[in-house]
């Protein structure tokens, strides 16, 4: 090759890149950042919450916790909520893939595979509700949902449109509730 066409195609090459950091730098010039309500974030979160007498209220583990300052929420990604009621010896264990808590009401609103499991140490097998959305108040131990939830009981087991849970006095309303009743070795006779 001759030096001329060296020549044409390295000016070529030193005009295509300087178009393209001409571009690039002014992308980079005209990014508008905006200030964060992020104050903190976290990974691998343990929490414990203490009433005014210093009994333990409820224990948090969250795999994220995103913190908003301004308005006093913060995000959690894999949550285990643990509740112990000390004169009923029943533990709640609550687990949801996303949960958004508001520090100052202390009302909690949990999404995605959302779990309860209610234990009491009186021999009685464990109570487990599962379903999607679900909104609990931390201080008065209550979760409610609007949408539709599946409770096994050892055996038993059956769905119901929307429930009200009162884990502190162990009051549940569940409303159009679904099951099946089977005679043992027999097929359903009922399906309400």
């Amino acid at each position: 090759m001759s030096n001329k066409v060296l020549l044409v195609l390295g000016l070529l090459l030193f005009v295509v890149a300087a178009y393209f950091y001409h571009e690039n730098r002014t992308a980079l010039v005209n990014l508008n950042l905006e200030p964060s309500d992020i104050d903190y974030q976290a990974t691998d979160v343990q929490g414990l919450q203490t009433d005014d007498n210093g009994a333990i209220n409820y224990r948090v583990n969250a795999a994220r916790v995103l913190h908003y300052q301004q308005a006093q929420v913060a995000a959690l990604d894999n949550l285990q909520l643990n509740w112990r009621n000390p004169q009923s010896a029943q533990t709640v264990t609550i687990t949801a893939k996303h949960a958004q808590l508001d520090e100052n009401t202390q009302k909690i609103v949990l999404a995605d595979h959302i779990t309860m499991r209610s234990h009491t140490a009186d021999g009685k097998p464990d109570l487990t509700l599962t379903g999607q959305d679900w909104v609990g108040d931390l201080n008065r131990k209550t979760l409610s949902s609007q949408q539709p939830i599946h409770v096994e009981q050892g055996n038993n087991a059956f769905d119901a449109a929307r429930f009200s849970a009162d884990t502190a006095t162990g009051d549940y309303a569940f409303e159009r509730v679904q099951m099946q009743f089977m005679p043992p070795n027999q097929s359903p006779v009922a399906n309400y």
